[in-house]
Parts: structure tokens; C-alpha cells; sequence
């Protein structure tokens, strides 16, 4: 009920005139707290693994950003409840992890609920804990499959963001 309630309000915005796209996150990037949690790939003998921020976010999310992805896909329709689970990571956790070795395919486990993941695609990195923090580590998991109660909308308008605000609210 939730993903679908959070699927028509993205739907709805994205409709708006001068909106250009819409999308959804647990956590905005530079914004404070959030989830901490180790992750490894899987088979690894290192299970303590790495410390990643994990986020939760809809399929738009790195295009309304301008996040790039460089390797393979961001989330799709079909990475639903009930599917395969995914996740996109970003350049730096995937170099951690899989060394020069393409990281799309493989799986990563971390502190998500759904147990293994595969990833399919792998980000730019970001400053996502503010400007002057060092990049970190960055797992994201499909909003449709791992449902989040509170979630950011993010949109990227053709005309000003402000022009838009009474028409999103």
C-alpha cells in the first residue's frame, strides 16, 4: 500500500507541466542521518565488509538528480516486491569491493532486508554526506523492494523548482 501510494504521488508530479522528472529517496543527499551499515560481496571471506550508507530510491532518482550511471542500469519498473533484489553502488563501493573487476552481475550484501543483492548498475560518486565530507561508500536498494515510511521527493523542473511548489503540494 505504501509503494503504491509513493508510485501515484510520483506519477502525479511527474505529470505536472514543467516538470521534467520525479523520483523519490529515503535520504536526500547532503542531508543528515540515516542508515550505516557494512557490506561485503558475496562469497567474500571478509564478512565484516565495508561501511556504506544505505538508501532506498525510486526508478528516477539518479536521472533527476544528474547522477550518471556508468556501468549497466538504474532501478526499472521491474525491480519490484516479490523480484530478484537489486541494488545500484557506486563507484568507490564497488572498487572496494570487486577491485578493477565489473561489478554489474555480482551480488553485495549488506544490511537491507532482502539477503543478497544483485547489482545492476554502478553510480558516479557523490558527496552525499555534505560538501566537505569525504565520498563514501553508497548502496541503494529499489524503493518498490525494500519500502521505506519516509521518503523525499525530488524533481528536476524545466522552469524554476519554486514556480512549481503550490502545484506539487
Amino acid at each position: 500500500l505504501v509503494a503504491a501510494r509513493f508510485a501515484q504521488i510520483v506519477s502525479a508530479v511527474s505529470a505536472i507541466p514543467g516538470v521534467e522528472s520525479a523520483a523519490l529517496v529515503s535520504r536526500i543527499p547532503i542531508g543528515a542521518g540515516g542508515a550505516d551499515c557494512s557490506a561485503h560481496a558475496e562469497g567474500s571471506a571478509d564478512r565484516g565488509g565495508v561501511g556504506a550508507d544505505m538508501r532506498t530510491a525510486s526508478p528516477a532518482y539518479f536521472a533527476t538528480l544528474g547522477i550518471p550511471i556508468l556501468f549497466g542500469r538504474s532501478f526499472t519498473a521491474a525491480d519490484r516486491a516479490g523480484g530478484p533484489p537489486v541494488v545500484v553502488i557506486n563507484r568507490r563501493l564497488a572498487r572496494e569491493l570487486f577491485g578493477a573487476e565489473n561489478a554489474v552481475g555480482r551480488h553485495v550484501v549488506s544490511c537491507g532486508p532482502t539477503g543478497p543483492a544483485e547489482v545492476v548498475g554502478v553510480t558516479g560518486d557523490v558527496h552525499a554526506d555534505g560538501l566537505a565530507a569525504d565520498v563514501r561508500d553508497q548502496v541503494y536498494y529499489a524503493s518498490a523492494q525494500v519500502v521505506q515510511r519516509g521518503m523525499s521527493l525530488v524533481v528536476r523542473g524545466a522552469v524554476p523548482v519554486s514556480t512549481l511548489v503550490p502545484s506539487i503540494r
